[in-house]
Parts: C-alpha cells; structure tokens; sequence
C-alpha cells in the first residue's frame, strides 16, 4: 500500500467502521486505500453533508464559532506577515462565525468573508452578505491576508486538499496567514482515537503538517506546526523569515490596530490572538522536563553502573 500523498509505503492502523485505514511511513497521514478514495474523488462520499448532517453538526458548530474559532481567527491575523485587509473563513458551515466575530469587531465587519461549498438549509445561515456559496476559485480576484480552516480538511480526500491549496494559493496575498484546526495524526494516536470516524462524521483522512507541507509546495505554499498543539498548523505564503518564537512576540502594528481597531492593544481580539501564547508555553514547559527527565534518567543509569556492582560485592571498594 502507498501513501496518496508521498507515495511511501502504508502499513495497516486501524479498521474504522468497517474501514481500513493505514499509516504512511513517510509523511504519516492516516489514509483510506487507493480504491476508495477514487470512488470520493469521484463523486461517491461514504457520507453526504445535507439536512441530517446539519441537524446534528449545527450545536457544535454553534460552540466552535461562539470560542475557539474566534480565538484562531484572531490568531491567523496576529501572525499574518503582512497588514490585513480581508479575512476568510474558509468551509464556514452556516457562517455562525462571521456574526461572532461581527460582534466581537464590529469595525471589521466588512472585511470577514466565509465560504463554504456545501452549505446548510438556508434558515440556519447567517445574514452575513460576506458569505459565499461555493469553491475558493469562486472569490477570484479577491485576495485575503489572513483566515481559518477549522474542521474541514478531515473530510477531505489527498487530491481535495491539494485542489483546496492550489486555490488558497491564488486568493492569498503575499504575506498571509491560514490557521488549519484539525486532528493530526499524534492527536488521534495519543488522544482522541475516535476523531477517526468516517461514517459518523465524516472523518476520512487525518493528516500530519509533513504531508501538508509536501502538498502545498508546488503551489508556493508553506505549512509550519504551532507549538504545543497537536490539532492545528498554519499554512502561509512568504512568511516572515524570523523564528516562531520572534514573530509571536512582535506581530505587526497594523494587525493589532486591525484586531482592536484602533484601540488599546489589549482588547479583546487581541487577547483571543494571544491565547496561542498559553500553548507556546506549555510546549516549551513540556520539553524543559523531558530534557531534564532524561538527564536525570541519564545520570540514574551511570549511577547504577556504579553503585550495584560495590553492592553486591558486598560494599568493598574493587581493590579490596
């Protein structure tokens, strides 16, 4: 079996709701066979997305939006490389977030724009006339310095997600930045084995920042892992060329006024963009002790090494 995406070997995972699923040696993707994934690419999905999804998708999309989505969102502006100017939810739903974030910047309220490609029945959508029915290629020649791409690539073939990409290339200004929330393949192995659920809701390839990043290549793109986060990544065309680190603690002038409006820095959105700082820290934190852990474990074993031969020659020094 070979990875749709490197083309390395794949060696069995999982079988998931009658699926079998396997994991790419290379680029680490979980990923259906090759037959199945042309049957979707091809217009047969294992589950459509109409009225029987949204009716039980709408409460958490409902709670994504109302939370972390605007939380990411702001945080897509706050690394963005350069100003922003348009923002785009990309697989809005029924664009819930464009009215949470209305309310929350109500100065930026023309600039957010969703797009989404299989949209609910029309009385769960919002107002918004920001919101588009139908593919990226659809907002040329708009152009967007910064958006998200939250729950969406999970449902997604390899070939949709390089199709996604090539068009996000051609809406993206130099300079942007899209924060992608989704499950990588570490969060399903360590933490939430059930994210992988095909049938249910429609969970069908769960995917690495390695594979992204080979995908978005061809198309001038780059794909960079957040720290401390096993569920998110940014991909971005012409990133500053400075450390995660740097950029975090100095984001562009401009982007904070865009975020507060002009306002004290401190408003709200600009600590919803801050909140990726929490898990910078706690990355950071989790790597300080696993060093010191296996140092300690280092120095532990040299003692031994030691110690347990004296002891067992009964506490004599080897030249007595």
């Amino acid at each position: 079996m070979l990875c749709p995406v490197c083309e390395a070997a794949s060696a069995p995972f999982r079988v998931v709701e009658g699926f079998a699923y396997f994991k790419c040696a290379g680029c680490g993707i979980l990923h259906l066979p090759p037959d199945i994934l042309r049957d979707i690419d091809a217009g047969k999905p294992l589950r459509t997305y109409e009225v029987e999804y949204w009716d039980t998708e709408m409460h958490a999309a409902g709670q994504r939006a109302a939370g972390p989505g605007m939380a990411r969102l702001c945080e897509a502006i706050f690394l963005a490389s350069t100003p922003v100017r348009a923002v785009l939810d990309i697989g809005t739903g029924p664009g819930v977030l464009l009215d949470h974030m209305a309310r929350l910047m109500p100065h930026a309220g023309p600039a957010l724009h969703g797009v989404e490609l299989f949209p609910p029945p029309e009385r769960w959508r919002t107002t918004s006339p920001n919101y588009h029915i139908g593919t990226l290629d659809s907002l040329a020649p708009m152009t967007f310095e910064a958006g998200l791409c939250m729950e969406v690539i999970e449902h997604l073939t390899p070939r949709m997600v390089a199709n996604l990409l090539r068009a996000l290339a051609a809406v993206a200004s130099e300079g942007s930045c899209f924060l992608f929330n989704t499950g990588l393949t570490p969060f399903v192995e360590n933490e939430d084995p059930a994210y992988l659920d095909p049938l249910g809701r429609g969970h069908i390839t769960i995917w690495t920042v390695e594979a992204m990043a080979r995908l978005a290549a061809p198309y001038g793109l780059t794909a960079s892992p957040l720290p401390g986060r096993s569920w998110a990544f940014i991909i971005e065309k012409a990133p500053r060329p400075m450390a995660f680190e740097h950029r975090i603690y100095h984001p562009l002038p401009e982007n904070l006024a865009f975020l507060s409006g002009g306002d004290a820095v401190d408003s709200l959105p600009s600590l919803l963009a801050r909140s990726g700082l929490a898990w910078f820290f706690f990355a950071d934190m989790a790597a300080s002790r696993t060093a010191w852990a296996q140092s300690l474990d280092r120095e532990l074993a040299a003692a031994r090494k030691t110690i347990l031969p004296w002891w067992a020659g009964g506490g004599r020094r080897p030249s007595e």
